[in-house]
């Protein structure tokens, strides 16, 4: 059991998450939690309107391939994970 490989960092655990069963949540999770930032200070670092952050992490909306990527090395985390919750590691 691969507990530790949902995230590429080592000090993760998986068992102390929220219900993450969407991207939505899991970019909110990441950007709260992990980063500690605003829906306006992520928007400035990924060029975007804070309404575009808000509308992903409300599921209204998903971002692109190229963006989850940005996300994925934004975040410290595998394309995977942000996905579908589980990493291919």
């Amino acid at each position: 059991l691969a507990v530790k490989a949902w995230n590429t960092r080592p000090d993760f655990d998986y068992w102390k998450l929220p219900s993450l069963d969407n991207i939505g949540k899991r970019i909110r999770y990441f950007r709260k939690i992990e980063k500690n930032i605003s829906l306006k200070k992520m928007a400035e670092q990924f060029g975007e309107n804070w309404t575009v952050i808000s509308a992903w992490e409300h599921g209204n909306a998903e971002p692109s391939l190229d963006t989850i990527v940005k996300l994925s090395e934004y975040f410290g985390c595998t394309t995977d994970f942000l996905l579908k919750g589980v990493s291919n590691s």
